[in-house]
């Protein structure tokens, strides 16, 4: 018990640092702004980007400097993205079950999901991801209920056999 409190706990301060450093940056208490931003790059493993920030003088200036950092960081989660669409995409075409393709989606979504917090220098705690999994099963059980309700209408309405399935399938 005392390690999951643990967990959940660090999971939880990870989170709040990141919402602390945004709020710092955008006010103009550069003291605070520098604090934050120094321990979130020594979080995310770029120590070498902390004196550049301790000798800035303002907030705007801290803003510039992490601008190509996160700029970067968000290129390598559109690589992540790209990569499990397509991998997420190849297994859904093999499978021949829906239920089986929903539980793909929801586990390749979920595994995105963590791979983005790791990348912005977070972790999100446990119920955090329960949450998570919570919207992310909703999205995919909306998506097979409208899958068999095009396919039961498909079937009922003959004349437009061919035009609902494929609009159950965007």
């Amino acid at each position: 018990i005392v390690y999951i409190c643990w967990y959940e706990l660090r999971g939880y301060l990870s989170v709040r640092s990141v919402d602390r450093l945004a709020t710092s940056l955008q006010s103009d208490d550069v003291r605070q702004a520098k604090r934050q931003t120094i321990r979130w790059l020594q979080a995310v493993k770029q120590e070498c980007r902390v004196e550049a920030v301790q000798h800035a003088s303002t907030t705007e200036e801290i803003r510039n400097m992490l601008v190509p950092y996160i700029n970067t960081l968000d290129s390598k989660v559109d690589v992540l993205i790209a990569k499990e669409s397509v991998l997420t995409g190849v297994v859904i075409g093999i499978s021949p079950w829906a239920v089986v393709d929903g539980i793909v989606v929801a586990w390749r979504q979920l595994r995105l999901m963590r791979s983005i917090a790791v990348v912005y220098g977070m972790r999100p705690s446990s119920f955090g991801t329960l949450r998570l999994l919570r919207r992310v099963l909703v999205s995919v059980a909306f998506a097979d209920a409208s899958e068999h309700l095009t396919q039961w209408i498909a079937t009922k309405v003959p004349s437009l056999g061919g035009l609902l399935p494929a609009a159950g399938q965007a």
